[in-house]
């Protein structure tokens, strides 16, 4: 995005933040009070102060979406989440509440116009359709549904957005995520209607996360931090407990397991970890090829690095018997290219069997830091 806004990355060189174009965002609503919607000035070009958020509708029970600030606020979540992904202001450790990494929109300077067309996770397609409708009238430029949708343009949410696109705006949807009973992520996709631009979910190369330090060994970043906060440094002796699918209880007192990713449930290994004893994990991912989903409920502090630097760090304990391994509290931001233009393995993949290609593109949807609902 900094390569956008300054042209290097535009034809001819012209740079934008997002300046003049209005975003219509499908969703939970709102938190109107967060810095990320707060009005613009001068680094957006304004002399006076200009108001980001254009309207806060509400859809819910209500069929042409009211203007309403109460009544479109997000208590969810999502909503303010992916509002701020598009059009962010930038916030730097200044503000209130501080974030942990300065953060922008990808068009910080644009400004949106929400729907909130979900409450309390149920996400109604009467509702949805309000939304759409109320967007054309608006004169929208852009329209964000990171939401789910069937399978039938001609019968679902698609149906409407075709005629956003005949308006001239353009629809941007979730390819969306597996779940049941889909049997697997291969030749599924959301979204199919060929008006609608189809994204599925894939990483990115900037990495906030805690850093795993072998004594007299290697440092390596974690692709995720998960499971029970890191509060403190944790401080203990590794031991290689191979997929951890089956821990005697008390084995791993005081240590901290460096664990294979998979043979078992995450939650079957970190209850067995727990049971052993062990007071933290390092996970080790084994397909460079996907990235899956990093349960951060379980209550054992862990942590999940690359194949390659698994490797690392089993290669210094071999030749290390008994070293200490240190999983660092702070959180560290760092650039690891490797880490980016992998498919979250819950991303539905497409093909689908027509005479179109869906996904239309995949972009960075997993592990996203943004704007919450407070």
């Amino acid at each position: 995005a900094d390569q956008v806004w300054s042209g290097l990355a535009v034809p001819g060189g012209v740079g934008t933040r997002g300046q003049g174009t209005v975003i219509g965002f499908l969703d939970s609503g709102v938190n109107t009070g967060h810095p990320s919607f707060a009005p613009m000035g001068a680094a957006c070009g304004y002399a006076q102060p200009t108001p980001k958020l254009l309207k806060v509708r509400s859809c819910i029970f209500v069929p042409d979406c009211d203007e309403s600030l109460s009544g479109g606020e997000d208590f969810i979540g999502h909503g303010s989440h992916v509002a701020a992904i598009g059009v962010g202001n930038e916030i730097g450790f200044g503000s209130s509440p501080a974030p942990l990494f300065p953060i922008a929109g990808i068009a910080p300077c644009a400004q949106a116009i929400t729907y909130k067309v979900c409450d309390n996770n149920i996400c109604d397609v009467d509702t949805i359709t309000s939304g759409i409708e109320a967007a054309v009238r608006d004169e929208v430029d852009i329209l964000n549904a990171s939401l789910t949708g069937g399978l039938d343009p001609w019968s679902d949410i698609n149906r409407a957005m075709l005629a956003a696109d005949a308006a001239g705006i353009l629809s941007v949807a979730a390819a969306g995520n597996f779940r049941p009973p889909m049997s697997t992520v291969v030749g599924n996709v959301l979204h199919r209607g060929p008006w609608v631009l189809a994204v599925a979910n894939a990483t990115h190369d900037r990495i906030n996360s805690n850093s795993v330090v072998v004594t007299g060994g290697p440092t390596v970043g974690a692709l995720r931090s998960a499971s029970a906060s890191i509060s403190a440094d944790l401080v203990g002796t590794a031991v290689d407990t191979g997929s951890g699918c089956s821990i005697e209880a008390g084995s791993l007192s005081g240590q901290i397991a460096i664990v294979t990713r998979g043979g078992c449930a995450l939650s079957t290994q970190s209850q067995q970890l727990s049971s052993g004893g062990a007071i933290g994990a390092v996970f080790v991912e084994t397909n460079a090829a996907l990235i899956p989903p990093f349960d951060t409920s379980n209550p054992l502090p862990a942590v999940l690095v690359s194949a390659a630097d698994g490797a690392s760090l089993r290669s210094a304990l071999q030749a290390n018997p008994g070293a200490t391994v240190r999983i660092r509290a702070i959180s560290e931001r760092r650039d690891v290219a490797a880490a980016g233009n992998v498919l979250n393995s819950s991303s539905l993949q497409g093909p689908i069997t027509t005479d179109i290609t869906k996904p239309d593109i995949a972009a960075p949807g997993t592990a996203i830091y943004s704007a919450l609902q407070s």
